[in-house]
């Protein structure tokens, strides 16, 4: 967050995040800590004393990536101007005096009201406000035109057509841009006239929202097409809603999929432009982007299990294959078991590479070195490793690991090539108290340890969070 006073400019201010008073519980004996206080912050300005001065302030809220956003004030007629400009958006602003309606003109907007405001976006007309307003126009054309005395208006333009919402003191006649379609009030089909080259409408005292073009009801919120997921001879059905805001209209789907059996299944998110948010039982899962299609892994038991899709795309297809792959369970070595002389012994914190979702590398009771790879808690979430292996020959694969589920399965991969897919038990705990770690030992379909054959040199190994 920056502010920058445009009247009077030569003032001086300080932003502090600190609480004046420290804050106390409910009872107001015990200080909250610190790591659990919310963010307060105190803007101060001082200026030179006068009977009577004029305050003007933008206060630009922003994200912590973004640049502070261009403002400047601009000329006007009957009241303040000011513009705000970042990535190719333009705002301009322009203030009654005493807060009361004035008429009011900069170069490019004009009108009447307490207020008018107008965003482009690489010149073109984006969205537009209007408080306690009668008229308004931008580049001599009109955007609102009213005979209620102090109508608010917001304004936005879609693909789809243009939306209004609307407060309306008294029962009156308003004026819109013409544009060429349908005309839906309420969410109602409404009959219009053209008058003075506008869009003309009767409406009642109150709230209204308005849409008009080629396809009103696709730029309100609104249903979408349920999507229909088969796998195997089971067929499962997410429906969907989109929800209009400012610059954008994010599409969700949800429901419940139903998997015929416990199986690695590939997720296949197709005709998208950027990778969509998904859950499954409430978790997020990783995907990855390719030639419009996002995809992912998922690993789980027969029966239903709650998915989410959310994005800006629109969604072709959604597909979950199965991939037919059975797990092995790790033997759990003894408490006291230890490594046998001249074992390879990799560090899991030294990682070569990771996906977008990481684990957390963090100290742990116990950990070798007290450090641990840890947070695996995400379907899909990967990892990578470079094991550099002195001599050739036979060698059998442990991980040491710790959790308190009673299954966990990971798919493991030696040199890019699928090892198997192991399933891990529980240990006791997450060794944040106490040492809960356990030697686990890849086991072959047999019974017997799994045997690899490995040269001299280095070698990738591969894991992936299924369940």
């Amino acid at each position: 967050m920056s502010v920058k006073f445009l009247r009077p400019e030569t003032l001086a201010m300080t932003v502090d995040d600190q609480y004046p008073v420290h804050p106390y519980d409910g009872y107001g004996t015990v200080p909250i800590p610190e790591d659990e206080l919310a963010e307060e912050w105190h803007l101060t300005a001082e200026a030179e004393p006068a009977t009577e001065r004029q305050f003007l302030a933008v206060i630009d809220v922003r994200r912590a990536a973004r640049q502070p956003a261009s403002i400047r004030q601009i000329e006007c007629e009957g009241g303040v101007g000011l513009q705000a400009a970042r990535d190719g958006r333009r705002t301009t602003v322009l203030l009654a005096p005493d807060r009361l309606p004035a008429a009011l003109a900069s170069e490019h907007l004009a009108g009447v009201g307490e207020a008018l405001a107008v965003t482009t976006e690489d010149g073109g007309l984006a969205s537009a406000c209007a408080i306690n307003a009668g008229e308004m126009t931008w580049r001599g054309e009109p955007l609102l035109r009213t005979d209620a005395h102090g109508a608010d208006m917001s304004l936005l333009v879609t693909e789809a057509g243009w939306i209004a919402q609307v407060a309306l003191p008294d029962d009156a006649s308003l004026l819109l841009p013409m544009v060429e379609g349908r005309v839906l009030v309420d969410g109602r089909p409404a009959d219009a006239r053209q008058r003075d080259g506008m869009l003309a409408l009767s409406l009642r005292a109150g709230q209204h929202t308005i849409a008009w073009g080629e396809a009103p009801e696709q730029a309100l919120p609104h249903v979408l097409e349920p999507i229909e997921i088969h796998v195997g001879d089971r067929t499962s059905r997410l429906e969907g809603y989109a929800r209009r805001r400012a610059t954008d209209m994010p599409r969700n789907w949800w429901g419940t999929i139903d998997l015929p059996g416990d199986d690695r299944y590939e997720l296949r998110i197709e005709g998208v432009g950027e990778l969509p948010s998904v859950t499954w039982d409430g978790r997020p899962v990783a995907l990855e982007l390719v030639d419009g299609v996002a995809s992912g892994v998922i690993w789980d038991q027969p029966g239903g299990h709650h998915m989410t899709i959310s994005g800006a795309d629109t969604i072709e297809a959604v597909s979950l294959t199965p991939q037919a792959l059975t797990s092995v369970a790790a033997e759990m070595m003894p408490p006291d078991w230890t490594l046998p002389d001249g074992a390879i012994i990799h560090e899991a914190e030294d990682v070569a590479e990771e996906g977008e979702i990481r684990g957390e590398i963090m100290e742990k009771v116990a950990a070798s070195g007290g450090l641990a790879h840890a947070v695996w808690d995400t379907p899909g979430q990967w990892a990578r490793w470079r094991i550099e292996v002195p001599l050739a020959g036979e060698y059998h694969l442990l991980v040491r690991g710790a959790s308190i589920y009673d299954q966990i399965f990971r798919e493991l991969r030696l040199d890019g090539e699928l090892l198997q897919v192991a399933s891990f038990g529980p240990t006791g705990g997450w060794c944040r108290a106490t040492d809960d770690w356990r030697w686990s030992r890849l086991m072959a379909p047999d019974g017997d340890p799994l045997t690899v054959s490995l040269s001299a040199g280095e070698h990738t190994l591969y894991m992936q969070q299924l369940r």
